[in-house]
């Protein structure tokens, strides 16, 4: 159940990611996670974490120095499931970038079309309907030569490496990833 993509639900009812999603944050907080599931009793989650060696308060600013910043720069945002799309579009705005989101491809490629400037297109590289993220971003760089791209992914970085899916050396963040991992992505693909 903690494998990226899968799922137990209809074609584009669910991605597969949640689990994997809280997995990943688990394991990066220096805990871990266990399901227990029985026939007619239902299903339980248990998360673990470490204590906390020291009384957490809340950082005085939320931006670190390794925050690069953007500057009303336009970022095309292209993921489908609701909650991830939410926290990267909060992110991003936070940090200074003007998001356009869109829930799939067809609705990306309808977003291009329309608006004059894109700076940045961010998009998954699993999407739900006909079209994935890569073709996404073959086609928007054919409409507007040079566009930056930055793919994301719940895969690691390593399977796409080997060969399966980009052969075109853009850059990948992979899910789940943290608000400083986004903001350093995202500007050195703005820098590109």
């Amino acid at each position: 159940v903690f494998e990226p993509f899968f799922t137990t639900k209809g074609l584009a009812k669910g991605t597969g990611l949640g689990l994997s999603m809280v997995y990943g944050f688990v394991k990066q907080s220096g805990g871990h996670i266990k399901v227990y599931s029985e026939l007619g009793h239902g299903t339980a989650v248990k998360m673990y974490f470490p204590e906390a060696a020291l009384p957490v308060t809340p950082p005085d600013k939320p931006q670190t120095e390794d925050e690069p910043r953007g500057d009303g720069n336009v970022v095309l945002l292209v993921e489908d499931e609701a909650a991830v799309r939410a926290l990267g579009a909060r992110i991003l705005e936070s940090l200074g970038y003007r998001v356009l989101r869109a829930v799939d491809g067809p609705t990306a490629l309808a977003i291009a079309r329309d608006e004059p400037r894109i700076d940045l297109l961010l998009t998954d590289m699993v999407l739900s309907g006909p079209i994935n993220g890569r073709e996404v971003a073959t086609e928007l760089v054919r409409l507007r030569p040079g566009l930056p791209v930055l793919y994301v992914s719940g895969y690691s970085a390593e399977v796409f490496n080997h060969g399966v899916v980009i052969e075109d050396a853009r850059p990948l963040i992979t899910k789940p990833y943290d608000r400083g991992q986004l903001a350093r992505a995202v500007w050195a693909a703005l820098q590109r």
